[in-house]
């Protein structure tokens, strides 16, 4: 790989850094939404693209690429956003019908 590639990797890692921050200090909903969206195409391009370029073997390559587009969508489902207080929700297993911090409605 050459130091290209690396720096790439890098300006990669900030942004989606800088995107998770955001994510959870942010109040307003609907951007929350748009940015937990680029967070994951994002993230999961550049785990993509990292496992291409390191040249893996097409049969591994084809496994790491579904289990990232699993995860993506792992993590669509996995967050919430409520929307009068404007708190990021992330439940491991079940999706919450009421925001643990201020008490209202989630909406699916």
């Amino acid at each position: 790989m050459g130091s290209g590639s690396v720096e790439l990797g890098q300006s990669f890692f900030i942004v989606l850094l800088f995107l998770l921050f955001l994510l959870f200090f942010l109040r307003d909903e609907k951007t929350k939404r748009r940015l937990l969206s680029c967070f994951v195409i994002l993230g999961g391009l550049a785990s993509v693209m990292f496992v291409v370029t390191t040249g893996t073997q097409a049969g591994i390559a084809i496994i790491f690429i579904a289990s990232v587009m699993l995860a993506s969508y792992l993590n669509f489902r996995r967050f919430q956003f409520c929307k009068e207080c404007g708190a990021t929700i992330y439940n491991h297993w079940f999706r919450a019908k009421h925001c643990p911090k201020c008490g209202a409605k989630l909406r699916n």
